[in-house]
């Protein structure tokens, strides 16, 4: 994808990676904003159904976060979005960073969601002797 002159895109290349600017547009790039739309398009369709399922408590929200945290992760190495900053200066953008503690705040969700579902299940197997 090609950004015009006129797009916010253009204007930050611009000004930190001027080699990526060809006359009124910038060199062909990843579009990694419909990438990510329509990952998030899918995700939505998979957790609608999962919760019409009737998905035990704390799936749904620990399976997104886990999975938006990778995709967000992976999809820093192909953007140039040098207005968000790097924790580590080139090695961990600022949003890598905080896809680590999505990602482990999804663990532990999907974590206690099964633990609290199978301790539940358990006390009902029990008390029905």
């Amino acid at each position: 994808m090609r950004f015009p002159s006129s797009s916010v895109a253009y204007q930050t290349l611009k000004q930190t990676h001027p080699s990526l600017i060809v006359g009124d547009h910038t060199v062909a790039l990843i579009p990694t904003q419909l990438i990510e739309a329509l990952f998030e398009l899918g995700l939505a369709g998979i957790f609608i159904a999962m919760l019409l399922r009737r998905a035990r408590p704390g799936l749904v929200c620990g399976c997104y976060a886990v999975c938006y945290a990778s995709f967000r992760f992976a999809v820093e190495y192909f953007r140039f979005d040098p207005e968000r900053g790097y924790v580590i200066a080139g090695v961990l953008s600022t949003s890598q960073f905080l896809s680590i503690g999505l990602f482990g705040g999804g663990v532990w969700i999907l974590w206690r969601a099964f633990r609290v579902s199978d301790r539940a299940a358990a006390t009902r197997s029990s008390t029905a002797r």
